[in-house]
């Protein structure tokens, strides 16, 4: 939920939300992304595969932060409940 409310607060910004699912059941997690009616953009990844590799996640939830060139702002970013995520966002807008 506290995802779906920052998408949502930042929605007339220059903001990509980008989630990448780990699940090895593709059917199951594209219901659930259908049921949440998640918003942004929504990768499967298929299992522990390359994107977890190149920056070592090893847990889930994984929160990250690129500015518009691509370029880190945060590998272990705050969780979207947090006002130190909405900080660091305003920071780098």
């Amino acid at each position: 939920p506290a995802l779906k409310t920052l998408e949502h607060d930042y929605h007339n910004n220059t903001i990509t939300f980008l989630s990448v699912s780990v699940d090895t059941d593709k059917e199951a997690w594209v219901n659930m992304v259908a049921d949440k009616q998640l918003g942004g953009t929504q990768l499967w990844a298929n299992g522990w595969t390359g994107i977890t590799k190149s920056y070592a996640i090893s847990g889930i939830p994984r929160f990250m932060l690129f500015d518009a060139n691509g370029n880190v702002i945060s590998l272990d970013a705050p969780r979207p409940s947090s006002e130190e995520i909405r900080e660091l966002i305003e920071a780098n807008l």
